[in-house]
């Protein structure tokens, strides 16, 4: 199981560099390359986008091996810690550092995901308690969410629309 969780941090890293490389390439791009086609030719053309690309695909390939080698209840939610290291990613790229309402969110997910793992306990079967632990605590976030979801759609909603 350790190798899974190490190669799916790989992936995750991976990812959150691949990211923001790519966004940066083609953040660049000239305004005459807007259609589809000549935007892809200018970005063949960038180091730094085929390099982000390549980066993607090997990390891809690094989540499926680690898959293979471990719970799915375990990389995934690593895998989706790629958001967290990516918090960092762009604002490097752009010599600058991250919000504060970024690096709050990278706190929220991480707590999110640790949570996530604890309770899908993926070593042992479920048992009806735990079933219902669980049960219990996915009503809870999802209640979360709705009410977040509904206060950023209000008029005034700015400050829940930085919690989403």
């Amino acid at each position: 199981m350790l190798t899974a969780v190490l190669v799916a941090i790989a992936s995750a890293i991976g990812f959150s560099i691949a990211n923001p490389i790519q966004h940066h390439a083609a953040g660049a791009a000239p305004e005459g390359s807007r259609g589809a086609v000549s935007l892809m030719v200018h970005l063949l053309r960038r180091p730094a986008w085929v390099l982000g690309t390549a980066l993607g695909i090997v990390s891809l390939v690094l989540h499926g091996v680690a898959v293979h080698l471990g719970a799915l209840a375990v990389v995934q939610p690593i895998a989706t810690s790629g958001m967290v290291f990516a918090v960092l990613g762009r604002p490097l790229l752009d010599r600058s550092a991250p919000s504060r309402r970024e690096v709050v969110g990278a706190i929220v997910t991480a707590f999110g995901l640790t949570g996530f793992v604890i309770a899908s306990n993926p070593d042992t079967e479920a048992k009806g308690d735990e079933s219902v632990t669980a049960i219990a605590l996915v009503g809870v976030a999802v209640t979360v969410a709705l009410v977040l979801a509904y206060f950023a759609g209000r008029p005034n909603g700015n400050n829940a629309r930085g919690v989403l």
